[in-house]
């Protein structure tokens, strides 16, 4: 069976669809099923190279113009927001998302993927998210192809909801990351025997086996070895938790002067290609940096995927304040490796965390709740290690790296003799 994934972008990019592709990747690998991986490449980068023996093939391969980037970042991102509720407007169709030079990037693409899909005799197609979706319409027909969708799925049944039901009818399955999506999918219309459950994963097994040293992030950062240590790690966008989560540590740096914060997170694909972003790290760096407690306020940048052990086992207490989130990996990453999480009470996470159990969930916004819910850790130890130990177990029987290799060539398998 020979697997091809395609998403916007994949290691060494950071974010959870190019985390969870590697994953995938290897792990299919690993179990002997051939994978192709195809993303989009950004002007100047590499046309192909081979990752830990994963072919990686980026694309278009004449590059597209910065204003072509642009555009596409543009649109992107508007979608990115109504998908996340945090824009009131509505997606007027097709047709905008077409316009302004994405569909001339869309069409390459499609055309290399419909080249290599026919030369390199590719079984099955998984497709990762809304911003390659629309390049692969035309091809998802002719092969067994599977959707998946990273984000937040929208109850109400208008606007962009109708043209993505259709993009996503051409597929012959759409796995979602938790049970409310596939059922307000299936209420927008969207057949219930295409839809499945499917969640995204990260390596379970690297970070449950703490191969991580403790003192040796807060060798390099001046983080003292007593230090109470609240980690959040994420990349800097509009439903990013930073904001809250720093507003939230504030009362708590004046009153114990051996707690540290650490953030975690640097430039995505998106930033390659596009200064969208940027102000929002921006703006979590100088609320950072003007803060009276900036000397217990750690910005590390982006960190290595497999140097991030290191992350977690420095790490006391995570926390996750996202406004929106489908599924969040780094959190699963933090259960794994035995952590206390503290996150917003939002679709994903509460699917991941049971409250009082595995971590601990509090009201999306709500900084005294949130504040309150870190500062209960802090003081109680033995509450932590409780959470931590619960969490692991939690992870790696829910989500567990092999546990999930198996359920995505299970699906596969299905696909190829006709399921659903």
């Amino acid at each position: 069976m020979r697997i091809l994934l395609v998403s916007q972008s994949f290691y060494p990019h950071i974010g959870g669809v190019s985390t969870y592709q590697y994953c995938l990747a290897r792990g299919l690998k690993s179990a002997g099923v051939e994978v192709i991986v195809y993303h989009m490449r950004a002007k100047g980068g590499a046309r192909h190279e081979c990752i830990q023996g994963i072919e990686v093939i980026r694309g278009p391969q004449v590059d597209a113009s910065p204003a072509a980037w642009e555009r596409y970042s543009t649109v992107k991102e508007h979608l990115y927001m109504l998908n996340h509720d945090l824009v009131d407007d509505r997606y007027q169709g097709d047709e905008e998302f077409l316009t302004n030079g994405v569909a001339q990037l869309h069409d390459r693409m499609e055309e290399e993927i419909a080249d290599l899909i026919c030369k390199q005799r590719i079984d099955v197609l998984h497709v990762n998210d809304y911003q390659v979706m629309p390049a692969l319409n035309r091809i998802s027909g002719q092969l067994p192809s599977l959707l998946s969708w990273h984000s937040p799925f929208p109850i109400r049944v208008e606007g962009h909801v109708r043209s993505v039901v259709r993009a996503m009818s051409k597929y012959r399955a759409v796995a979602f990351s938790n049970p409310l999506y596939v059922a307000h999918a299936c209420q927008a219309g969207l057949p219930e025997n295409r839809t499945i459950l499917l969640t995204p994963f990260s390596d379970t097994k690297l970070f449950a086996q703490r191969p991580g040293d403790p003192k040796l992030l807060r060798q390099r950062y001046g983080i003292p070895f007593d230090a109470v240590v609240v980690t959040c790690v994420q990349r800097f966008d509009a439903k990013a938790g930073h904001d809250p989560f720093l507003a939230a540590a504030e009362p708590l740096l004046a009153r114990y002067p051996k707690l540290w914060l650490l953030l975690v997170g640097g430039e995505s694909f998106t930033d390659s290609v596009s200064p969208i972003r940027r102000t929002h790290r921006e703006a979590v760096e100088t609320r950072a940096r003007t803060s009276s407690f900036k000397e217990r306020i750690v910005m590390t940048g982006r960190v290595p995927f497999d140097d991030l052990a290191d992350v977690y086992q420095t790490t006391d207490i995570f926390v996750m304040f996202s406004r929106r989130e489908c599924f969040g990996l780094a959190i699963l990453e933090a259960m794994a490796s035995g952590l206390p999480v503290v996150g917003s009470d939002v679709d994903g996470i509460a699917y991941q965390i049971e409250h009082g159990k595995t971590g601990v969930l509090v009201p999306v916004g709500d900084l005294p709740a949130a504040s309150n819910a870190i500062e209960t850790l802090i003081l109680d130890r033995a509450l932590r290690r409780t959470l931590g130990d619960a969490a692991r177990q939690s992870a790696l029987s829910r989500f567990g790296i092999d546990i999930q290799i198996r359920r995505h060539i299970k699906v596969y398998q299905d696909l190829l003799e006709g399921l659903p």
